[in-house]
């Protein structure tokens, strides 16, 4: 419904997902050929990922597993391979760290928030063009 009425869309996914993201991405491309498809590969470390567990638990009764670590490479070079964008985030700290992403050939590491959100604005159907 909310590709259909061109919203964007999120989804969060675990890193057993990528094989069947992967899997999904043609057809999704095929019924919404106007949309942009990006991958947000978000690392923690263990007992970022194990307290925000907890936390997400005890307030809103999810329960995640905390054993999940990041995707297999493979699995993840092939996702961000089929995907428009692939942004690096880091986010242990504080505050989330871009350490980078690629977009249409265009590598960016100077972690600009900006660069990136230059990035996921709207384009014409079938190009990400450069900012000027």
């Amino acid at each position: 419904v909310a590709l259909a009425r061109r919203q964007h869309v999120w989804l969060q996914l675990l890193p057993c997902d990528a094989g069947r993201m992967l899997a999904a991405l043609p057809g999704l491309r095929q019924r919404h050929p106007a949309f942009h498809f990006a991958v947000l590969d978000v690392r923690v470390d263990a007992e970022t990922l194990r307290r925000n567990c907890r936390m997400a638990r005890r307030e809103t009764g999810r329960d995640a597993p905390e054993d999940n670590g990041p995707p297999p490479d493979a699995a993840l070079q092939a996702l961000a391979s089929a995907a428009d964008l692939l942004a690096q985030v880091e986010n242990s700290g504080r505050q989330p760290v871009l350490r980078g992403f690629l977009s249409s050939g265009h590598a960016d590491a100077s972690g600009s928030w900006g660069g990136l959100a230059l990035r996921l604005d709207p384009a014409p159907a079938g190009s990400l063009a450069p900012p000027p």
